[in-house]
């Protein structure tokens, strides 16, 4: 048996502020997240955003469970996480 495909609904506010990011934010990662999540509210399925960003499947549902419970802050890389310099 399997889940039922998350799907996330954006107001109008929520929409232009993913897309600002998704064009003018200067950290590739959170312009991708922008990305999946406005590909996401359109309907497209989690394993095809994961195979157009060429990411895992679990990484696009990680960043839809953090939009639903921080929002746009919970996009941003936090400290001590990803590969130190």
């Amino acid at each position: 048996m399997s889940r039922k495909e998350k799907h996330i609904d954006l107001n109008e506010s929520e929409q232009i502020t993913l897309r600002e990011g998704a064009k003018y934010h200067p950290k590739p990662e959170f312009r991708e997240k922008c990305r999946a999540l406005l590909l996401n509210q359109a309907g497209v399925t989690i394993k095809q955003i994961a195979t157009h960003l060429d990411v895992n499947h679990n990484t696009v549902g990680t960043w839809i469970n953090t939009w639903e419970t921080a929002g746009i802050v919970g996009l941003n890389r936090k400290l001590g996480q990803g590969r130190n310099p």
